[in-house]
């Protein structure tokens, strides 16, 4: 019948998700260290590479990657 799944079909849908979930997985894992790479140069509290170095070292971790997070978006406040 029209509309149902063949085996075929449901290895195809299988192996979409097998190389997409990982692919959306890495992208969240290095969000972090991407905010940090592409944000304006105004006055942030830590650089690139020391948000990144959290995110890739202590990402793994859902506190070391929260922790990364907070690092890229935190400004520091500007001179008076």
């Amino acid at each position: 019948p029209s509309g149902t799944l063949n085996g075929i079909g449901l290895l195809a849908g299988i192996g979409v998700w097998l190389g997409t979930l990982p692919a959306i997985l890495f992208a969240g894992y290095l969000l972090p260290s991407g905010i940090a790479v592409f944000r304006p140069a105004d006055f942030w509290k830590f650089d690139a590479g020391a948000v990144s170095l959290v995110g890739i070292l202590a990402g793994w971790t859902v506190i070391g990657w929260v922790a990364a997070l907070i690092m890229a978006v935190m400004k520091d406040r500007p001179p008076a």
